[in-house]
């Protein structure tokens, strides 16, 4: 089995990142570091891929797509939005689920560097960092969406995740409920985390304690959702109102309630977060953050084609809009109507 990258650094005991600098001959790396580092290589019979660096002309036409969870509707449209633009210059996509799995993040990012595909649109979690950082920095084409990674200098396609979770807890709080949960995404991404931090920020702003118990992380999956709110339920003291980090676990926040016998919103309330097709049709309707999905893939294709076009590679942090959708799932506590 050939050796990975990260297989050379655990030998020569220095970091992924080490290694793809002394491949680049960076100035970082001190002379005694990049012998060991070239005799490993040597010794090991490495061959970083050829394509990845820039140094050969085949193409695959096949572009990755990697992504965590095939239930949201969420990334069939970021899917769309991918195919439409990249599709009009020859290219097929391979999608690739990760489950938030790093061995299945690193098994894609393998991929890339042994040539499987031209270029990457990815969604990672944290822990895949090093290993992204290390393919980028030897000119891998990589565009990732969703999740920006630390010291990752690539191009990202992001919503401002910070201040959409805090407009969403803000309109709740506008609307009288103190007690509200939160049920977080995975935070091992730092979407999870930017989301969490939005809502601890605006209960910390209106002067409201947080609860540890109602703050329940998943990995935006429903049926984990379903799981952590039935917890939640068992309780003496119940929130007035639960903020779910996406739209797909809110649906499982849905059926725990129905199932202990309680109504939306004039028992509890819910928001969501993405607006996925589903959020308008189920009842009472969702009160979500709208994500420009569709735009989110468009835009990720043109910087990746921008890449693979030679016309430059660097970190661009692309931030696209969210915006309040005020539907029937929240309860005005204020004036006992709707909002």
């Amino acid at each position: 089995m050939p050796y990975t990258i990260k297989d050379i650094a655990n030998i020569a005991g220095v970091s992924t990142a080490t290694v793809s600098r002394a491949l680049n001959n960076k100035a970082e790396v001190n002379a005694e570091t990049k012998k060991k580092i070239l005799k490993v290589i040597e010794d090991c019979d490495f061959k970083p891929s050829t394509m990845g660096r820039g140094l050969s002309l085949k193409k695959t036409f096949l572009i990755g797509v990697v992504f965590p969870d095939f239930e949201s509707s969420y990334f069939q449209m970021v899917f769309r939005g991918i195919e439409e633009i990249a599709g009009q210059h020859g290219y097929s996509f391979f999608y690739l689920h990760t489950n938030y799995n790093v061995d299945k993040e690193r098994e894609a990012l393998r991929m890339l560097r042994d040539g499987r595909v031209d270029g990457m649109i990815m969604l990672l979690s944290n822990k895949a960092t090093d290993e992204c950082k290390a393919l980028v920095d030897m000119g891998y084409p990589v565009v990732l969406f969703g999740n920006d990674l630390e010291n990752v200098d690539c191009p990202s396609v992001i919503c401002n995740n910070f201040s959409s979770a805090y407009t969403i807890v803000e309109h709740l709080i506008q609307n009288g409920h103190t007690k509200i949960a939160h049920i977080t995404g995975n935070r091992d991404t730092k979407t999870g985390i930017l989301r969490l931090q939005g809502y601890q920020s605006a209960m910390e702003n209106y002067g409201i304690k947080l609860r540890p118990e109602w703050n329940l992380e998943t990995r935006y999956l429903k049926e984990e959702a379903y799981t952590v709110v039935k917890e939640i339920l068992k309780a003496q003291e119940l929130p007035t109102a639960i903020f779910a980090a996406n739209d797909t676990m809110a649906l499982g926040c849905y059926k725990a309630i129905y199932e202990a016998g309680l109504r939306i919103p004039d028992d509890i309330s819910i928001a969501g977060h993405d607006d996925i097709d589903v959020a308008s049709l189920i009842y009472p309707a969702l009160t979500t953050m709208r994500q420009q999905t569709l735009e989110i893939g468009r835009t990720a294709a043109r910087k990746l084609l921008d890449i693979l076009q030679g016309n430059g590679y660097k970190k661009d942090i692309n931030v696209l809009s969210t915006s309040l959708i005020s539907r029937q799932s929240v309860k005005n506590l204020n004036q006992n109507q709707l909002t």
